[in-house]
């Protein structure tokens, strides 16, 4: 990370005040150590990450070693919501950093977005200490710690985010293409598709700054490495964007579909789920958007080049999110937006407003109160989501290593990491043959699945697939958990035999897997026919 003179500057007076510049940093490592050591105690099963997307991307980083791209070596598939996460958890593995990859890289994506915040706060005109605690601040109030424990790229496309900022502050004020600019714009697209729009429009009013042919040529490189991905994607038969993508945005198919009523249905469908689920986040896009375009007006003819500048890329970034962004999951998905437009935001309004301005000081704290509403109570649902992987998701991928033949799912992760049998994906993320049967629906096409990849045993929230599941198939199980549930899926995983030759086989290898799971976990090993559901939706 390149560090200016000011940079250099501020740290070498506040340590000279006997302040250490690292203290934030250290504090940052005791709230990081305290939620994972209670969340590793919680679980019964040791550190278990918030959700089991990450295993999905440790299957696909197992099979690029093997020379392949999905989760059942050597099929291909397109589960992955990145194109460079699985290949930088691949680089950890290759290492033998195993199940721990996926941490590692979120705990230094996290300190190195801390101290991106302490950049662009002293950027902003703090000083070196307060810039420092600030950005500490900021991280614990945006879901910071969540986004290492649930061990997804998002963390990293929240400090690509920062990092591009940060760089166009200083290629507009003092027309610097840094480095920093560079590895913000191009990893931040290739971490998560949201980041094309940070990218692009940053780039597009970077052209306007005296570095035109700089900005083509940043731009040229972001291009030609997506049109690689693509390229490949369709030379095998896959989709231009992950199935992950398809599955979980309507719109997205939509689009791919040239269907302009699915795209608007689906986008519908995207902000009625926003406002009834997430819309103090929605809330917080909205107000920093306004707030940055509103200046962006009341400045003309008024506010210099460069400020107008960061609130155009504000303007621009935050309206992409409220059109088209999505929200929720563990506050994953729309961080990256609201850090980028609270960066943007300040490091334009404070040198004008002056810290010490009275009406600003009520902004900031409204705005921090909002945060604190919309994030807040994650520092306790962080740790309940663990809790949910552990009760179940880790029970039935300790299932499948034990059964060693295939299966059929709807829920990835921990079923397919470090497992070498076929794993059906009936939901359609690892399977794009299974996505496009589910979206037909044409009748018996579970069934002639799980036959086709001989897998006896299916594991499903049974709610994801109403009437579609065979009639011919027999309820062995249940698995439920103790913890709440929090989104999507069930309360209750049931564990059916497709075929009857595989009830006798499949009790005694779940009588073995439920004597040694955690008391969260709730077995019953005769269950009636229809298993309990509960009212959370299918993603």
């Amino acid at each position: 990370m390149a560090i200016t003179a000011d940079d250099a500057r501020e740290t070498t007076q506040t340590q000279a005040r006997g302040l250490p510049a690292f203290a934030p940093f250290a504090a940052w490592a005791l709230v990081l150590a305290v939620m994972i050591g209670v969340s590793a105690a919680m679980t019964g099963e040791g550190f278990v990450y918030g959700l089991d997307d990450p295993l999905i991307h440790l299957a696909v980083a197992e099979s690029i070693l093997k020379g392949g791209y999905g989760v059942n070596f050597p099929e291909l598939s397109a589960p992955s919501s990145s194109i460079l996460f699985p290949w930088l958890l691949a680089g950890l593995l290759a290492v033998g950093a195993g199940v721990w990859a996926p941490l590692i890289l979120t705990l230094g994506a996290s300190f190195a977005a801390l101290a991106l915040w302490r950049m662009i706060l002293m950027r902003a005109g703090l000083s070196g200490q307060t810039a420092g605690w600030a950005g500490l601040a900021l991280m614990l109030a945006t879901n910071g710690a969540g986004l290492v424990m649930i061990g997804m790229e998002n963390g990293l496309h929240v400090t690509a985010t920062l990092a591009a900022v940060v760089g166009f502050h200083d290629l507009v004020r003092r027309g610097q293409v840094t480095a920093v600019f560079v590895a913000g714009v191009v990893l931040g697209g290739l971490l998560r598709f949201e980041g094309l729009a940070v990218s692009g429009a940053l780039l597009f009013l970077g052209l306007f700054f005296g570095r035109p042919w700089a900005m083509i040529a940043i731009g040229a490189a972001l291009a030609a490495c997506l049109f690689a991905h693509v390229a490949w994607m369709l030379s095998h038969g896959l989709p231009v964007l992950p199935s992950s993508v398809l599955v979980k945005l309507p719109s997205a198919d939509a689009a791919l579909s040239a269907d302009s009523g699915g795209l608007v249905a689906g986008l519908l469908d995207n902000w009625l789920f926003t406002m009834e689920v997430e819309l103090p986040a929605f809330m917080i896009v909205l107000g920093l958007t306004l707030a940055a375009f509103a200046m962006l007006a009341a400045g003309r003819g008024r506010l210099d080049k460069p400020t107008m500048a960061l609130l155009a890329a504000a303007v621009l970034i935050g309206g992409a999110q409220l059109a088209v962004g999505r929200y929720g999951w563990l506050s994953r998905y729309e961080i990256y937006a609201i850090s980028g437009l609270m960066a943007l935001v300040a490091m334009a309004a404070l040198p004008v407003l002056g810290l010490r301005h009275a009406r600003l000081r009520l902004y900031a704290g409204v705005g921090f109160g909002m945060l604190l509403i919309a994030y807040g109570e994650l520092f306790v649902t962080n740790i309940i989501a663990t809790q949910n992987m552990a009760q179940q998701q880790v029970q039935m991928g300790k299932f499948a290593r034990a059964w060693d033949k295939p299966i059929a799912v709807n829920d990835l992760g921990w079923v397919t990491w470090n497992n070498d049998r076929y794993v059906l994906d009936l939901w359609g993320l690892g399977s794009e043959e299974a996505r496009l049967a589910r979206a037909d629906n044409e009748p018996g096409w579970m069934d002639a699945l799980t036959r086709k990849h001989d897998a006896d045993v299916a594991i499903l929230h049974a709610r994801w697939f109403t009437d579609m599941i065979p009639a011919s198939w027999t309820t062995v199980a249940t698995l439920g958990r103790t913890s709440p549930t929090l989104f999507g899926g069930t309360e209750v995983a049931t564990f059916y035999a497709t075929r009857p030759e595989a009830i006798g086989p499949l009790r005694a290898t779940l009588a073995d897997i439920a004597a040694t799971a955690p008391s969260g976990s709730l077995w019953d090993l005769n269950p009636s026919a229809t298993p309990l559901k509960s009212a959370a939706p299918a993603p």
